[in-house]
């Protein structure tokens, strides 16, 4: 799990809510798929900075186009699928280096291209075991870690 620490204000700003298809999510899944598509950018107001960036790929289900049309139950993705019934059951989620940002991702997080950033791959699963959502978060070594319980 994903810790977030340090200071400033940080705000949430909604990048992309849509339907569409996702090579990534795709290969990560093993099939082709329809999705709903969801990438928050999570912005520190003092360093100017996005501290994470998160790309939620949902396979496509009844409901999903009354989120695009009506948006975010109260601005949570957790929220608006607990509304629709779905709750994550279970997981995977790996945590590992990006050695570099690549300009695109850069500029999005107002950041330098190239530099060292943690990612977080998660899978989260309903209780019959499909896929409810597929999330590639780029997250910032100094505000995130890992704390593991053992």
């Amino acid at each position: 799990m994903a810790l977030s620490h340090g200071a400033g204000t940080v705000e949430t700003r909604l990048l992309t809510l849509d339907r569409g298809t996702s090579a990534h999510a795709d290969e990560r899944l093993g099939g082709a798929g329809d999705y709903l598509r969801l990438d928050r950018l999570r912005f520190c107001t003092v360093a100017g900075q996005g501290i994470s960036l998160e790309r939620s790929r949902l396979p496509w289900r009844d409901g999903f186009a009354d989120l695009i049309q009506n948006g975010l139950t109260g601005g949570s993705l957790s929220r608006s699928l607990a509304a629709l019934g779905l709750a994550t059951a279970k997981g995977q989620e790996t945590a590992s280096v990006l050695a570099a940002l690549s300009e695109a991702d850069a500029a999005i997080m107002s950041r330098p291209a190239g530099a060292p950033m943690l990612r977080l791959e998660r899978i989260n699963r309903i209780a019959d075991g499909s896929v409810l959502e597929h999330v590639d978060s780029i997250l910032d070594p100094s505000r995130f870690g890992l704390r593991i319980e053992f």
